[in-house]
């Protein structure tokens, strides 16, 4: 997109914070990824253990951050020994080493909007098309069947849980906020695509809250051939 930022991880818990403080006077810090767990000022931390996010630091006090959280938290505050917990990620698989921030953000090249747009699709095309990501991992369409398979009968109920509050309205937001984007890019077929896959989602949130399971496995699985000509599709771009 143009733009590059000072990227630093590791070290003690002491060194991370002095890291954090000299970085946050400046101007706001990214950090992440996080634990939600952790985030104690959300109502709902406990039942979000394990599960990865991303905040903005306004500012380091004596002992507690200032933060904006892009879940609904705007302004809030949390306790050192509280984000230093969310900040250590210990069971977010994807993180190479605890306390990640992201700061001194800057332009090196001017870039219009729909630049960025076309130099990024490439690599959503790939991404679409990245079946297996690691051992035991799965994403794209065989996530989604093998979702489905698993709803025939009854969510278990720590599945249904990240499905109703979690995984289903964040998944509808995401596709509503990409088909405008391939739209911008003018890429109508994805986008048509998308917007499919966004009102299936949604329904299923409503059937999921209703406990019809069987019908939100025959959502996914709607899902799951859409997606499918959306990787078709994505071999063009």
């Amino acid at each position: 997109m143009g733009w590059t930022c000072q990227v630093e991880y590791g070290g003690t818990e002491e060194v991370a914070l002095g890291r954090l403080r000299a970085a946050a006077q400046h101007a706001p810090v990214l950090i992440g990824p996080l634990n939600m767990g952790y985030l104690t000022y959300n109502p709902t931390a406990p039942s979000l253990d394990g599960v990865d996010h991303f905040i903005v630091v306004l500012s380091v006090e004596e002992d507690r951050v200032v933060v904006h959280d892009p879940k609904g938290f705007p302004c809030t505050i949390l306790p050192f020994e509280d984000l230093l917990k969310a900040w250590r990620a210990e069971r977010n698989a994807y993180r190479t080493e605890p306390y990640t921030q992201r700061s001194a953000f800057r332009p090196v090249q001017p870039t219009s909007r729909q630049q960025m747009i076309e130099r990024i699709v490439p690599d959503i095309g790939a991404k679409l098309r990245q079946e297996r990501w690691e051992s035991g991992m799965y994403g794209g369409v065989t996530a989604l069947r093998m979702l489905a398979h698993t709803l025939r009968s009854q969510a278990p109920t720590h599945l249904a849980n990240h499905l109703l509050y979690y995984a289903l309205p964040l998944a509808v937001r995401h596709k509503v906020d990409a088909q405008a984007f391939l739209r911008e890019g003018h890429l109508s077929e994805a986008a048509d695509l998308l917007e499919q896959q966004a009102r299936l989602l949604g329904q299923a949130q409503y059937a999921g809250v209703q406990h019809i399971w069987s019908s939100v496995a025959t959502l996914i699985e709607q899902v799951a051939t859409i997606e499918e000509r959306l990787i078709s599709v994505s071999r063009s771009w």
